[in-house]
């Protein structure tokens, strides 16, 4: 009986934990609606000191990039573009 108990209380805790997690998503995802002048096709998850952000490529300067928890994405975006003839 006993170890049933322990399992219970080992799931719920895990349910609870889940939950907390489910939750940062819910809020993370839906704070993309605040990204007025941005369309979504534009937008990228990245981190910033490992805090989850929303960055709007096109309209991203070079300052906001560097602030960035840097990754190849992020580098291939700070390339300067080549001009050809």
């Amino acid at each position: 009986m006993e170890e049933i108990l322990k399992e219970v209380l080992m799931e719920k805790e895990e349910l609870r934990l889940k939950n907390i997690e489910l939750e940062k998503d819910l809020e993370f995802y839906k704070s993309i609606l605040e990204m007025r002048n941005s369309c979504i096709f534009n937008l990228h998850e990245k981190t910033k000191k490992g805090e989850r952000v929303w960055i709007d490529i096109i309209n991203a300067e070079t300052k906001e990039l560097l602030e960035l928890d840097m990754d190849d994405e992020i580098k291939e975006w700070l390339k300067p573009i080549k001009c050809e003839k």
